[in-house]
């Protein structure tokens, strides 16, 4: 355990010490990975899967949306409690810090539509598509740490999640 927090402390030292101008575009990336906003995004690329008639691609997309919740579950069960920052004590809702939601909701959304995007797009198209949704998950991850909402193990337990989940949902199906 000592080693855990040892890093966690070193690479929040290492996030907090990025410039102070970026802080409203850490606001801005971690407004994005919202739950609310990732499930209306999800929603969308059920539509265009179920329009599109792709039977597999929306069965991946259902699966992915039914694992949502898991973070919620897995925070109930482990009760870390979150960083003692600023952030967290203007939270409006307070919840368990591990896993990080936010990461882990982005990383299952935003890899999900990667997937897609490599199988609908000119291979051109679908990098450029691939790298912007990958940075934009890193971003959000990263957000939580900046603003002080999580520790970095708990971000990186989030992307490790949903990572698992993929592989094997699109393995699968």
């Amino acid at each position: 355990m000592g080693y855990i927090r040892e890093c966690d402390r070193l690479l929040i030292l290492g996030a907090q010490a990025l410039p102070p101008k970026l802080r409203p575009v850490m606001v801005a990336a971690s407004f994005i990975g919202l739950p609310m906003m990732l499930g209306a995004v999800q929603l969308l690329a059920i539509a265009g899967t179920y329009a599109s008639h792709a039977t597999r691609l929306f069965t991946i997309e259902i699966i992915v949306t039914g694992f949502m919740p898991l973070s919620t579950i897995i925070k109930l069960l482990t009760k870390r409690i979150r960083p003692d920052s600023i952030y967290v004590r203007n939270m409006r809702f307070k919840t368990y810090s591990f896993p990080s939601g936010h990461a882990y909701m982005s990383l299952l959304v935003f890899g999900s539509l990667a997937y897609l995007a490599s199988l609908s797009f000119m291979p051109m198209w679908s990098a450029v598509i691939i790298c912007l949704l990958g940075f934009l998950a890193i971003l959000i991850g990263i957000s939580r740490v900046y603003l002080g909402a999580h520790f970095p193990t708990d971000v990186l337990a989030g992307w490790i999640l949903s990572t698992i989940i993929l592989a094997t949902v699109i393995t699968i199906i």
